[in-house]
C-alpha cells in the first residue's frame, strides 16, 4: 500500500477504516436521539486527532519513544475530546488513564504477537489485540463519559415515578 499510497497513505486508510468501522459500532453505546450521525462526528474528530498525534510522533523519532508518545498524547486528546463532549470532565482522572492503559495494552501485546508470529497471520493477530484492546478502553471511556447523563436519566425517572 505504500508503494501506491506513500508513507502517509497508509495511515490515512486505516484511520477511515477504524472511524467507519468502530464508529457504527461503538455509537450503539451512546445515549439520545440521533446518535449515529452525532457519534460519527464526535468519534471522527476524537479518532482523528488521536492518530495523528500518534502518526506525528512516530514519524518523527520512528522508534519505540515515538510509539509511546503518540499513543499517550493522542489517547490524552481523544479522552479530552470524549469529556467534553459529554460535559464529563470530572471522569478525565478516570478516562485518561483506562483508554491510555487498555489502548497500550492492545497496541504492544498486539506488537509483541506479530513479531513473534511475523507475516499475514501475525498483522492480523496484531489488528485483533489493538482492536480489542483499544475498543476496551473506548467503551469504558464512552461508559464514563456518559455518567452525568445517566445520573439526570435517573433523576428525571425518579421525578416522574408515581407517589404513593
Amino acid at each position: 500500500m505504500r508503494q501506491y499510497l506513500g508513507v502517509l497513505g497508509p495511515y490515512i486508510v486505516a484511520t477511515a477504516f477504524f472511524i467507519l468501522l468502530a464508529g457504527g459500532i461503538l455509537s450503539r453505546l451512546v445515549v439520545g436521539p440521533g446518535r449515529l450521525a452525532r457519534f460519527y462526528l464526535l468519534f471522527g474528530l476524537a479518532f482523528f486527532c488521536y492518530a495523528a498525534s500518534w502518526v506525528i510522533a512516530y514519524l518523527t523519532l520512528r522508534s519505540l519513544i515515538g510509539e509511546l508518545l503518540g499513543s499517550l498524547v493522542g489517547t490524552g486528546l481523544m479522552a479530552l475530546i470524549l469529556a467534553g463532549a459529554f460535559g464529563a470532565k470530572k471522569a478525565l482522572t478516570r478516562m485518561m488513564p483506562a483508554l491510555l492503559v487498555a489502548n497500550s495494552a492492545g497496541y504492544f501485546l498486539g506488537r509483541v504477537v506479530h513479531e513473534a508470529i511475523g507475516g499475514k497471520l501475525g498483522m492480523i493477530l496484531f489488528g485483533a489485540c489493538y482492536g480489542l484492546g483499544f475498543g476496551t478502553g473506548l467503551g469504558y471511556a464512552l461508559f464514563l463519559a456518559q455518567e452525568p447523563i445517566r445520573l439526570r436519566l435517573g433523576q428525571s425517572l425518579e421525578d416522574s415515578a408515581p407517589r404513593p
